[in-house]
């Protein structure tokens, strides 16, 4: 099919895992093929084809292939209709990109009261603080506390945690 998704996943990776929540947010079906960075299967010949960088994630959409989960995570949000994640208000746009860039909360959300492509690009790897032995004590951020508990409770959030062989 001319455009079908495929996204060359890792388990573990939050950059990977940043595009899955999009996909999810937007409703889509794609297929997973797992790049085993074990294995360095990222730097071997036929995925280094797809995406020079050897890093995951990547997307095929037909005949288009991307990578840099920014870059996909924009793509996706542009093609495909539904629930906009990207800001349409320049300004607003830009403090998304500018919290993409940064990568580190007063408010409900990263941007004001609306959930937005700057929360699905800072949670993944705040989320995975704890397991690198920096926990996030709510005493001492009751704001990043929160933020995490709320986004926690989206189920593209909680479906995204692991790879879907064939998700839905």
């Amino acid at each position: 099919m001319a455009d079908a998704l495929t996204l060359y996943d890792a388990p573990g990776s939050p950059c990977a895992r940043r595009v899955r929540i999009v996909l999810l947010e937007k409703g889509l079906r794609w297929a997973t093929r797992i790049v085993d960075l074990t294995r360095m299967e990222q730097k071997r010949p036929e995925y280094l084809a797809l995406n020079p960088n050897g890093l995951v994630p990547t997307l095929v959409h037909g005949e288009r292939v991307l990578y840099e989960s920014n870059v996909i995570t924009e793509y996706l949000d542009d093609v495909f209709p539904g629930a906009r994640l990207y800001p349409q208000d320049p300004w607003q746009r830009a403090q998304a990109k500018m919290w993409q860039a940064f990568e580190p909360a007063g408010r409900r959300f990263l941007i004001g009261d609306a959930f937005s492509i700057a929360d699905v690009s800072v949670l993944p790897r705040v989320a995975m603080y704890p397991l690198v032995r920096l926990p996030i004590e709510p005493a001492r951020h009751p704001n990043v506390a929160r933020w995490l508990a709320e986004l926690g409770t989206r189920r593209s959030f909680a479906q995204s945690e692991g790879v879907q062989p064939d998700a839905a």
